[in-house]
This record gives structure tokens, sequence and C-alpha cells, in this order.
């Protein structure tokens, strides 16, 4: 997932320092990305963060209706507002794991 910088709109990974926006997958991914300085490595996920990946976004598929969160979440129409209540949804969906949201 990528994210953008600021100015030109240039795409980085969504755990890049110069990250300064991000799509709804990529800014659950860069909340999720650690970095290991003394492996020079980039880890995404592991172990039990990536059972608690998964069901973060299994919740915002709920809320969005959609497996495909990229694709709705970069739909011309969409605005800030509407991944807002997105994420209102699927944080109230965590309170009823059995509840369907769309």
């Amino acid at each position: 997932m990528l994210a953008t910088l600021a100015p030109g709109a240039t795409f980085v990974n969504a755990w890049s320092d110069e990250a300064a926006s991000w799509s709804l997958v990529g800014a659950l991914l860069a909340s999720w990305h650690r970095h290991d300085d003394r492996l020079d490595a980039d880890f995404v996920a592991h172990s039990v963060e990536a059972q608690a990946l998964a069901d973060a976004t299994d919740v915002l598929s709920r809320a969005t209706g959609t497996l495909a969160i990229d694709p709705w979440n970069d739909a011309p129409e969409r605005n800030r507002s509407d991944v807002i209540d997105a994420v209102d949804r699927a944080l109230a969906l965590l309170d009823h794991p059995q509840a369907e949201a769309v």
C-alpha cells in the first residue's frame, strides 16, 4: 500500500517517514509497520499482530460493504467524510461482531 507526499503527490510506502497522507488500507499498514534497526529490515504485521490486522481489515470490509477496500477508498465520488463514517461504523461493529453494517 502506498501513501503520498504532500507537495507533488508522489507515492511512497505507507510506512515511510516521508508519507503525508494515506488511503484507508495504507493507514492500517502504516500503523502495523515495524522497522528493526538491528537487522535494517522492515516488518509488517507479524505473529499476533497479523491477526489484528486481518480483523481490522475484515471489519472495515463489513463497514464499507466490500472486500475491495482500496477501490472503494479511491472511487472519484469518495470523500474524507465517507472514510471517517466507515471507520466509525467499523468501530461500532467491534462492539457487535455479528451485526451487519451495510
